[in-house]
């Protein structure tokens, strides 16, 4: 692929927006907790502010789950184009090997439309996820309907249908995944292949990791990864109507149906509460309408590709925050306001300390101490009983890396962390792992552990007492898990 054309970069002011409110969009950020790892800011169609959080790089992919929605429904706006299915057309006519009688009596009626919007009529979402549990190894397994031969189209397809098809809104990771089927039965590419040619290359995206069904399939309401760049990129292909670099990708049409309101969902209070909120604001063809004239594609823990046409502005986010409501706050706080008409005035003070700031951001600031003088060699301890299994653990302080090795039945496992810097080269639930090492007490040492390509920032924390360590390990998922281990110390 050709070196990807890159949205050109300016100064916040010329495009009528100040540093100092950036600056103040950060500094809500970090008051409020919320950790961000990548951002980048468009306005008029240039770069103004861009920064991510160490150790997560503007180079890496990073998990966009749910965002991945938005680029199901680009794939079905193409095959539309292309004539490969109509979005009037009944979902079964796609799969009559997988339409068993009980399927055609409960999705007669079922249109593609409907999977778009989420109005499929089911009152509860068709996905499962699944948690597996274990030390530094959290992980979520996802799944759709309830099969035990773990065919997802049939298990959608057996999912009974409560209310009328169009009638009611409700969140379906499942009617997402159906798109991306959709559009591998048609075209008899996966998702990301049938999307290479059409969308990522003309937007300079290389080829996303993608997660995939059982049967093949890609996963087509979560799963892709890309870089917070590339969803720059790809928001101001939204907001310029499907246009890019001089070029049509899709057609104006498709992205003025997607990205408009197509059903209300103010009933969608199982997210958040208030009919204020930016998930109550009206829903697209994966796309959520929100205040102030926006709209967005997100995934959960803070995906954003936030597009303002009134502002003529995008908003790229990556992240690994539970309130994600917060984040949009923050966002009409203290940046919707500065989007101003006209070019401001140079400020370069102001200018010089937004970009030393977007140069030092970092996902978790600590005070650090000097190792205490019993942190030397390797020290073991056997834990008591716990859920995670773990029955010995070993700490082993060398000069610039400090190791955590622990074992439990699956075998031996290593983290290697830097002193106070980040060390990369790990490997923890199959996903690159970097890890930082902190003393904040001389006995109190804390573990910062981010799997690079994904929003999870763990947290090890061990307390040491003589010779009793407690461990206390919190895990950041879709409900954040709090255990405690503990252990006395072996003779080496």
């Amino acid at each position: 692929m050709q070196k990807p054309y890159e949205l050109p970069r300016a100064t916040p002011e010329s495009q009528g927006i100040s540093s100092a409110a950036i600056r103040s969009f950060l500094a809500g950020i970090a008051d409020n907790k919320l950790e961000l790892h990548g951002l980048m800011l468009v306005r008029h169609g240039h770069v103004v502010a861009e920064g991510w959080w160490t150790p997560y790089q503007a180079d890496r992919q990073h998990t966009a789950y749910s965002l991945t929605k938005s680029l199901s429904s680009m794939a079905i706006g193409f095959a539309v184009e292309e004539g490969l299915l109509s979005v009037e057309d009944a979902v079964l006519d796609y799969f009559p090997e997988e339409a068993t009688e009980e399927a055609k009596a409960n999705m007669g009626r079922l249109k593609i439309r409907h999977l778009l919007t989420m109005s499929t009529g089911h009152t509860k979402d068709t996905a499962r996820f699944e948690m597996f549990h274990s030390l530094l190894s959290d992980r979520v397994i996802p799944k759709v309907g309830d099969r035990a031969d773990r065919n997802w189209i049939k298990g959608f397809l057996e999912q009974p249908i409560d209310r009328e098809p169009g009638s009611f809104f409700l969140y379906n990771s499942g009617a997402s995944h159906m798109l991306s089927a959709l559009v591998q039965r048609v075209s008899g590419l996966d998702l990301p292949d049938y999307l290479m040619p059409r969308l990522f290359e003309p937007l300079g995206i290389d080829r996303p990791v993608w997660d995939a069904a059982p049967n093949g399939e890609a996963t087509g309401g979560w799963g892709a990864r890309l870089k917070t760049g590339d969803w720059a990129r790809f928001g101001q292909m939204l907001l310029d109507k499907g246009m890019f670099n001089g070029k049509r990708i899709i057609s104006a049409e498709w992205i003025e149906q997607a990205t408009a309101k197509q059903v209300e969902n103010i009933n969608h209070g199982d997210v958040v509460t208030g009919s204020g909120t930016d998930w109550q604001q009206g829903y697209g063809y994966q796309f959520w309408q929100c205040r102030h004239g926006a709209y967005r594609g997100d995934g959960a823990f803070g995906q954003f590709c936030v597009v303002m046409p009134e502002q003529d502005a995008v908003i790229a986010i990556n992240s690994g925050v539970q309130d994600m409501q917060l984040v949009m706050d923050m966002m009409w706080e203290h940046l919707l306001p500065a989007m101003l008409p006209n070019a401001l005035q140079e400020d370069e003070a102001e200018l010089a300390g937004l970009r030393e700031k977007l140069d030092s951001l970092d996902v978790v600031e600590r005070a650090a101490q000097p190792r205490p003088l019993f942190a030397e060699g390797t020290i073991r301890y056997k834990l008591e009983p716990n859920e995670d299994g773990v029955t010995e653990l070993s700490l082993i302080f060398g000069g610039e890396v400090t190791t955590l090795m622990w074992s439990d039945a699956a075998g031996i496992h290593r983290l290697d962390s830097g002193h106070q810097e980040w060390y990369y080269g790990n490997e923890l639930a199959y996903e690159a792992a970097a890890a930082r090492a902190t003393w904040l007490s001389s006995d109190l040492l804390v573990f910062d552990i981010c799997r690079v390509f994904t929003p999870y920032h763990d947290e090890v924390i061990c307390t040491f007492s003589g010779s009793r360590i407690t461990i206390a390990y919190k895990h950041f998922d879709f409900v954040t898990r709090h255990r405690e281990l503990a252990g006395e110390r072996l003779s080496n």
